[in-house]
């Protein structure tokens, strides 16, 4: 396509994914490894022998930039991460509508840093938009995009519950255990990277034009409308097993393990703010309780 539109446009403007970076296990992240969040010159997957879609995705490109330099078009390259919405396929958000639905009376959440950089899927298209409307700063750029809101699963679980009038208990656990449920992603919001967009802002002047609130409530609202099939395409596509059986198993072992720890016994630190409280010159630090 890179080729074939050649001559044919004066502008193209492209959606690429944040599959695009390498593995956190790359080298050249550095002996600390892959930070918190990524910019958009982080490594790539440039690999020939990694992952074939990722470094298909880093070929396509560098088509389109080498294009661009060339003068054959005045390209830019949008970096998407998940998107979610009215539409979106495989919508992180029905693993949690379906469950309300259900009438399930716990759920799984995963503890950690969150669901990583999402995007609704108007706030998405709203960052392309800022590109076409601003060719000059645009054109030849790479943008990650993402919403500026960033929300834990236990957040966005609390808030469709209530927006659907639904109590339940949260049983909040390590991410490795709590993937377990939801196998291919499903309310973890699949994984990834979290993408770093602070030049999208800087350039393009980007804001959300929906807020986070206001986006699951007409992501989970649709989803209620447009209810997908039962173990069908979108549930496949999701890799959500919907394994209920399964999940309170899960559930019972995780607590009969946090029982056990909590048996464990650690001797008493006295301990106390690392700075120094005299009530008279010279006096040395100590704890509170040895005042």
């Amino acid at each position: 396509m890179v080729d074939a539109l050649k001559g044919k446009t004066q502008r193209l403007i492209t959606v690429s994914g944040s599959m695009v970076y390498a593995r956190r296990n790359d080298p050249r992240w550095g002996t600390l490894g892959a930070p918190m969040t990524v910019p958009e010159d982080s490594p790539l997957s440039d690999d020939p022998n990694g992952p074939r879609l990722a470094y298909m995705i880093w070929v396509t490109e560098q088509a389109v930039l080498q294009a661009h330099r060339e003068g054959h078009y005045n390209a830019t390259i949008f970096r998407y991460p998940g998107i979610y919405g009215p539409g979106a396929p495989a919508n992180p958000e029905w693993s949690i509508v379906r469950r309300v639905l259900d009438s399930r009376k716990r759920i799984i959440v995963s503890s950690g840093r969150g669901l990583g950089r999402r995007a609704f899927g108007q706030n998405a298209a709203h960052a392309v938009l800022l590109g076409i409307d601003k060719p000059e700063e645009s054109g030849g750029q790479i943008y990650n995009v993402g919403e500026e809101g960033h929300h834990s699963q236990r957040q966005v679980v609390e808030f469709i519950g209530k927006l659907l009038h639904h109590d339940w208990e949260l049983v909040e656990m390590p991410a490795d255990l709590a993937n377990r449920a939801y196998r291919g992603g499903g309310a973890q919001g699949g994984g990834g990277f979290d993408l770093d967009i602070t030049k999208i802002r800087s350039h393009l002047g980007y804001h959300d034009v929906v807020s986070s609130a206001e986006a699951l409530t007409r992501s989970a609202e649709w989803l209620l409308a447009n209810r997908p099939e039962l173990g069908g395409e979108i549930e496949r596509q999701l890799g959500d097993p919907f394994a209920y059986e399964a999940e309170d198993k899960l559930i019972l072992a995780y607590k009969e393990g946090l029982a056990q720890g909590e048996s464990v016994q650690f001797p008493d630190v006295l301990s106390g703010h690392m700075y120094r409280h005299p009530r008279q010159p010279g006096e040395a630090w100590a704890p509170p309780s040895r005042r």
